[in-house]
């Protein structure tokens, strides 16, 4: 690793550790202050948002009358809504053994969408909208389509800082002063992933990649890096309809006979019938796929293995990152598997908000906790540390490189986002509404 990385991670241990002495462990896991449908939070209702409730434990003595309400529409019906609802009730109890906000404690409001679809999203979100005064902030879902249609109502009940765990640049590019990304956006992934793949001596370069938004969006970053700091352009290039296609291998064929030693695959949902296809078909050089999870490594088995990716959390951090071994932990023991990005991703929004909030002094004013959020900087979380950059409207300060072994993911290294990334501009017309590239402090203006 390198020295600054070292740094990094020594600071890390340090850090975290000086958070638990002054917050508590937060180790009911409970969700005591929030509430929604798992882990035991209190003040559910059959709609699917939270009423004031008791906080309990350390935290009795905030003045519940008063909370921090922070808003989420979501399905609860899905594996992942559980793993969202558990961690944001999670970060809510560790603020609120701290002391909460000025005396004030943090609650969720979650609004049950009722259905995986876009309208059952908007519909949800309205409902919370309804609630406008009440809440300080709101959530966004972490479906790009979904966050990008509901822009228009943020805005339209008067602006708030809606805070998504997508990461596409779609959302950045919205225009919209009041969106925030909490995942690394995709013209740095792809940058990440190019680095990684010279740095694994690929040389000559075949890419699969699905036809939506965000194929189209991520590949055509990984091509403009691949040429302007590397100096090569793929081998080949192959494009599917995952919507409607069953049938990779004559893609896959394509490329190999391209002659190509490495194969990047960004191929979503449809990326287990990828992995099995390069397996299939004899394969043997180096392959990388930023899409890949858990779950594709135990439905594809030995085929999986060798394949790498950047990815934006990884649970074995817990051994250099005590922050990450105590979250993962408690995620065990609710799931009784590994925590995931999900999980990590959107308890550390509903930390981010807290600080921006702290930085602005106010729970009440949106405009004020919008702009506290510009000031974060270097604020410890699960899945990474964060400060603000203004280019794509993101926090993370780093990615993992990974490699499968053994049918598990291996960190081999941490990569600092910000340092290998030249700086993207913003297309005309693209740029936020209250632009200031000055607000990138860790980058040259």
């Amino acid at each position: 690793m390198t020295k600054r990385v070292l740094m990094v991670m020594a600071a890390l241990v340090l850090t975290i550790s000086l958070v638990f002495a002054a917050c508590g462990s937060g180790d009911s896991g409970s969700g005591t202050s929030s509430g929604g449908t798992s882990g035991g939070g209190a003040g559910s209702s059959a709609g699917g948002s939270s009423s004031t409730g008791s906080g309990g434990g350390t935290d009795a003595d905030l003045d519940w009358s008063n909370p921090i309400y922070i808003g989420f529409a979501m399905d609860f019906s899905t594996e992942t809504g559980q793993f969202y609802i558990f961690s944001m009730n999670l970060a809510c109890d560790e603020l609120n053994e701290a002391g909460g906000f000025d005396g004030r404690p943090f609650e969720m409001i979650y609004e049950n969408m009722g259905g995986a679809d876009q309208q059952s999203y908007i519909n949800a979100l309205m409902k919370l909208l309804d609630r406008y005064d009440e809440m300080s902030v709101v959530v966004a879902d972490v479906n790009t389509p979904y966050v990008l249609a509901t822009i228009g109502n943020i805005e339209a009940a008067g602006g708030v800082a809606y805070v998504s765990g997508a990461s596409s640049r779609s959302n950045a590019e919205s225009g919209s002063e009041w969106v925030f990304i909490a995942r690394t956006v995709d013209i740095y992934s792809a940058a990440n992933l190019c680095n990684y793949v010279m740095d694994s001596g690929a040389d000559s370069i075949g890419i699969i990649r699905m036809s939506d938004a965000s194929g189209t969006s991520w590949t055509e970053r990984f091509i403009e890096v691949l040429d302007t700091q590397f100096g090569k352009s793929p081998t080949a290039h192959e494009i599917f309809d995952e919507r409607s296609e069953t049938n990779f291998s004559p893609y896959v064929l394509k490329i190999i006979a391209s002659g190509c030693d490495t194969i990047i695959s960004k191929s979503g949902v449809v990326s287990e019938q990828i992995i099995n296809s390069v397996f299939d078909n004899g394969f043997d050089g180096l392959k990388f796929n930023p899409d890949l999870n858990v779950n594709m490594l135990k439905n594809t088995g030995s085929k999986v293995e060798g394949w790498r990716a950047t990815t934006d959390y990884n649970n074995k951090y817990r051994s250099v990152k005590p922050y990450v071994a105590w979250f993962d932990d408690l995620f065990v023991a609710e799931f009784d598997q590994p925590s995931v990005t999900a999980g990590s991703e959107y308890h550390d929004i509903v930390m981010i908000i807290a600080e921006a909030i702290r930085i602005a002094g106010t729970a009440d004013d949106k405009a004020a906790i919008r702009d506290g959020l510009y000031e974060i900087m270097d604020l410890e979380g699960v899945m990474s540390d964060y400060s603000y950059h203004e280019v794509g409207r993101t926090f993370p300060n780093y990615q993992y490189k990974v490699i499968v072994e053994n049918g598990e993911f291996e960190i081999v290294d941490v990569l600092m986002t910000y340092e290998i990334n030249d700086i993207y501009v913003y297309p005309e017309g693209k740029e936020p509404a209250n632009y200031n590239r000055s607000r990138d402090r860790d980058r040259p203006n």
